[in-house]
């Protein structure tokens, strides 16, 4: 008898043929090695050969390889003429035979003594083929037509399926795509088990909202195989509704749970499963769950559409074997993905500090070589007006002390002036070179006040209009305020020292003949300088270096200019002292537009202290920034200046720790979310102490409109400009 459900195999065989059957176990046992077991009914006697055959007991063969195991029992009759057979392949009845016979556990502990293996053993269909060519002799009492009909249902079919699993396997070996593999698994188990529809419904999956623009989480059915077009699609179906709310079903299918319906009509399914299948217009069904990551991922579902199935338990063994081989080709994919996402990280990372090296190495380099033209050109500079100073008045001083001096007095005059002009351009220098280094060192002190700017532009064109004469230079004057609107509160000599470094680099690098304007306006809350020329203009190549220290654009060997370097990074220092920004536009051969703005200082500014007070001993401040490298610094600098620092990275627990803490200073960095909510929560936290706020903002970018920043955060006492003066940000801490 042939029980086709069971997948077992149970007929009368001539004992010769049985003991065919034996040797062939036997054989393909001993061929396999290491990779096989085989037991026997002489496990249940005292060392009896396996060839001391006692006809007359029932005999059994239980073969065991990777991936599979075959059972051959026999019962022989009164006259040991014939055996009643069995041979299986299904592992609940090999249970069960074992189980009967006390001997379950011995075969597990058997088990345990192979190497374990994802790989389907091939020796599989070879024992099959042998099988089935000895069930199929002539010398059978069944036909050859019965075994071709009916073993072709079982044997014929393991094959197959053995077949699809080795694919499986070896497509995920060779890390094939994972699309390529789930299509090609559902297409082959799709048409071995003459399915309707076999699909893939994956849960919580990505999905880019074109209503809501956002990344959303939905259940769709994402891989569909179908048997023809006479059946309806279903891809990208939402709607396992019955499942999503049907807690008790969910933890059903997270043990492993599969769900078998072989008669929609004559099951008993909860309501919402039965209008479910009614609307897909689904019959009979599969559903096993695919489990990834100890996580439900999604599930693998057979659909008989038309007509009931009653399913056998081999096909759903088989649909549950396939959906543990997709967990493994998904947790393969996404443990690919993984990689490469971590593999490009850090590909960019090492990247980013290869270029920051690069940088770092080119801006050392360009730095010893400033630094050495910085010493060629002051050296320059100093010794001309000092040769000048020395040499005129010793000459004068030696007129002087003859008895006769008849040096002309116009003579005298002019020598004096000479002497005058050097000794303001030597102070120039001097002045230059400690105001940079002051504000370098962060002690630099601002005096604010409140002036006219009309003022300011009639003193700057009187100031340099002999120059730009001298030079054969138009000077124009372009001023857009109106007269009731010409009061200004900032820093008026910090202002003009700007201003003049502008407008004497513009005339002195316009040719005779071309004009230099200054144009004035005011927008908003700001007031705007621009210093335009007809001069020679900058080259891109030049731009970067335009307002580095010691920097000279011309060669020191050739240059026609005279200059220490360091006048348009003083000038950009004291533009961000005033927090403001110079930005400059420049077409080579045609002249250069240098525009900075200055916000009008409403709020206190903090000026800086020469003398360092020393902090008040447990001061507590807290950092909030996620950019460790910064956060780094501060705390090491903070700690060694005695304060206790806190630094959180988390901005979104911040306002329970401050709270928590009563700080007297925290300082926000302004990369944070939600910088003005944070900073206005914090504000109006009922504290005992009087909470200081500092602002930590980047400049480093054209587009960071710092000063805009800190306008629309009323809240903040005070800010640092990154990348951070030690000395600077010590001294403002301590000052507040």
């Amino acid at each position: 008898m042939l029980n086709l459900h069971q997948s077992i195999l149970e007929q009368k065989l001539s004992l010769q043929k049985f003991e065919q059957l034996c040797y062939l176990w036997e054989k393909m046992a001993e061929i396999a090695g290491k990779e096989a077991i085989l037991l026997t009914e002489h496990i249940l006697t005292d060392g009896e050969s396996i060839n001391s055959i006692n006809q007359a007991k029932p005999k059994f063969r239980l073969l065991a390889l990777p991936g599979w195991n075959v059972l051959l029992s026999g019962k022989p009759n009164n006259n040991i003429v014939f055996y009643e057979a069995t041979i299986s392949f299904d592992n609940k009845i090999i249970d069960e035979f074992l189980e009967k016979l006390e001997l379950k556990n011995v075969f597990k502990n058997r088990l345990l003594q192979l190497k374990q293996s994802r790989k389907t053993s091939n020796f599989q269909s070879q024992f099959i083929l042998q099988l089935l060519g000895i069930l199929t002799s002539q010398s059978d009492y069944l036909s050859t037509n019965y075994y071709a009909q009916n073993l072709d249902r079982i044997l014929l079919n393991r094959i197959q399926q053995e077949r699809i699993f080795d694919q499986v396997i070896n497509q995920i070996e060779e890390n094939i795509d994972l699309l390529a593999i789930v299509k090609m698994t559902i297409e082959h188990v799709r048409d071995l088990l003459k399915l309707d529809r076999l699909v893939v419904y994956q849960l919580k999956v990505e999905t880019f909202s074109q209503t809501t623009g956002e990344t959303e989480l939905i259940d769709v059915v994402t891989y569909e195989a179908k048997a023809d077009e006479t059946i309806a699609s279903i891809l990208n179906f939402q709607g396992e509704n019955c499942f999503s709310n049907n807690q008790e079903l969910q933890n059903k299918y997270y043990e492993g749970f599969t769900l078998v319906i072989n008669d929609l009509e004559k099951s008993d399914l909860p309501n919402c499963l039965y209008s479910l299948m009614k609307n897909l217009k689904v019959r009979a069904k599969i559903m096993t769950p695919i489990m990834v990551r100890d996580e439900l991922w999604g599930f693998l579902i057979a659909h008989q559409c038309l007509t009931p199935r009653f399913w056998k338990q081999t096909d759903i063994n088989f649909i549950v074997n396939i959906a543990q081989y997709l967990a493994i080709a998904i947790y393969q994919d996404q443990s690919y993905q993984e990689l490469k996402t971590q593999k490009e990280n850090l590909e960019k990372q090492v990247e980013k500090r290869a270029k920051e090296l690069e940088y770092a190495l080119l801006a050392a380099e360009v730095a010893h070589k400033s630094k050495k033209e910085f010493i060629g050109n002051i050296s320059h500079e100093l010794r001309t007006p000092l040769t000048c100073v020395i040499g005129l008045s010793k000459t004068l001083l030696l007129q002087f002390n003859q008895e006769n001096n008849t040096f002309p007095i116009e003579q005298q005059q002019r020598y004096l002036k000479t002497i005058q002009d050097s000794g303001k351009k030597l102070l120039g220098l001097v002045n230059d070179l400690l105001e940079f280094s002051q504000i370098e060192a962060g002690k630099t002190s601002l005096n604010i006040s409140n002036f006219s700017l009309h003022q300011i532009a009639l003193s700057l064109i009187n100031e340099f209009q002999e120059k730009a004469n001298k030079h054969e230079v138009s000077l124009e004057l372009d001023y857009l305020i109106d007269e009731n609107n010409h009061e200004f509160y900032s820093d008026r000599d910090r202002l003009e020292q700007i201003a003049i470094n502008l407008l004497d680099n513009a005339i002195k690098f316009t040719p005779a003949g071309g004009k230099v304007i200054l144009r004035i306006w005011k927008e908003q809350n700001r007031v705007y300088f621009q210093i335009e020329d007809t001069g020679i203009g900058i080259s891109d190549n030049n731009m970067p270096l335009l307002f580095e220290q010691f920097k000279q654009l011309e060669e020191s060997k050739t240059r026609t200019h005279s200059g220490t370097g360091l006048g348009l990074a003083l000038t950009k220092q004291l533009v961000e002292l005033l927090r403001g920004k110079i930005e400059v536009e420049s077409i080579i051969g045609k002249g250069s537009s240098f525009t900075f703005w200055l916000p009008s200082q409403t709020y206190p500014v903090c000026k800086v202290k020469d003398e360092r007070q020393p902090p008040p001993k447990g001061s507590t401040i807290i950092l909030i920034s996620q950019e460790e490298e910064i956060a780094n610094l501060i705390c090491d600098l903070l700690t060694v200046a005695e304060y206790q620092v806190i630094w959180l990275i988390d901005e979104s627990t911040a306002i329970k720790t401050i709270k928590l803490l009563e700080p007297s200073i925290v300082i926000v960095d302004n990369s944070l979310s939600k910088v003005n909510d944070i900073c206005k929560k914090m504000k109006n936290l009922k504290i005992d102490k009087k909470l200081k706020l500092i602002l930590m903002v980047d400049d480093l970018y054209p587009n960071t409109d710092v000063t805009q920043e800190i306008e629309e955060i009323e809240e903040i006492d005070d800010y640092l400009m990154k990348p951070l003066q030690p000395t600077s940000l010590i001294e403002k801490i301590n000052n507040l």
